[in-house]
This record gives C-alpha cells, sequence and structure tokens, in this order.
C-alpha cells in the first residue's frame, strides 16, 4: 500500500538495471533467470497495493421470445425445444462486472481502467489482505481508458 505508481515504476527500472548484459547462450540463461528473480521481487512488493474490484449494475432487461432452432425451419428441434425457451416479458438483472487496480494513496485512492468500472451502479473493493470496501468513483477518462477511484467505507457482507 505504500508504493504509488511512480514507486511500481522505480522498483521495475531499479530491478532491470541490476541485470546483467546480455551475452553468449550462458548468459543468456543467466539473463532470464536474474529477469525472472526481479520480475517476482516487484510482484512481491507491490501485493499489497494491489486490488480486486467488482462491480454492479441494476438494469431491467426486456426478454422478447426467442427460438434458435426456428432458424434451421427444424420441426423436431420446435417440437421437443420450444417449452425451453423464453416467452418474453421483463426481468430484473444484476450484471457483474470485475478488474484489478492498484492503491496510490494512504487515503484509499484507487488507480483502475475505466472499462472496469464504466456505467457501475455499485462498487466493490477486495484489498490483498481480505478486507473489502465500498467506492465511488471520484473520475474517469474514457479516451485513456483511467479511471480514480476513492474507498469510503466497508463492504457489506452482501454486496
Amino acid at each position: 500500500m505504500r508504493y504509488g505508481i511512480s514507486g511500481v515504476l522505480t522498483l521495475c527500472l531499479a530491478a532491470m538495471a541490476a541485470l546483467p548484459a546480455r551475452g553468449g547462450e550462458d548468459q543468456d540463461i543467466r539473463y532470464m533467470r536474474a529477469q525472472g528473480k526481479a520480475f517476482a521481487k516487484v510482484a512481491r512488493d507491490i501485493r499489497p497495493a494491489v486490488v480486486f474490484i467488482e462491480i454492479r449494475q441494476n438494469r431491467t432487461l426486456l426478454m422478447t421470445p426467442m427460438n434458435p432452432f426456428g432458424l434451421f425451419g427444424d420441426e423436431f428441434f420446435d417440437r421437443f425445444f420450444r417449452h425451453r425457451m423464453p416467452q418474453g416479458g421483463t426481468q430484473r438483472q444484476v450484471p457483474v462486472g470485475q478488474g484489478s487496480g492498484f492503491i496510490v494513496t494512504p487515503q484509499g485512492h484507487i488507480l483502475t481502467n475505466n472499462h472496469v468500472i464504466r456505467d457501475a451502479d455499485a462498487i466493490a473493493v477486495k484489498l490483498a489482505d481480505g478486507q473489502e470496501f465500498m467506492a465511488r468513483v471520484l473520475g474517469a477518462d474514457e479516451q485513456c481508458d483511467l479511471a480514480v477511484l476513492k474507498i469510503y467505507t466497508p463492504a457489506p457482507l452482501a454486496f
């Protein structure tokens, strides 16, 4: 949680600078092993700042009668599967989306992608230590596909 985006980038650059220069086949293998260890260290160091984001959308959907088997004009499928097709009407559905983000300030500001939270009616954030919070969108840029969230309260038991 103590690392922001600049901290993550600094760790990555420092890890890459510590890697040996490339050379023959043996050096390539050592280089790849060192690179793998460097990335593992960065991932271990920033893990507390990574969050899981889940969104909910409350939408009423209009269901229309549909018979995919009728497209083929097959009387057999129509006769046996007609009763299993939706008959129409409205249905309340709660679409769920999910993604990830990074805590960038001690106050609970989170950087994520705009497409993760677009059209969200409720946003829940789960920290690496298992704590769950509700969050609100402070700002979003669709063109850059970035959004800033702010944790504001512990999440209810049932989202």
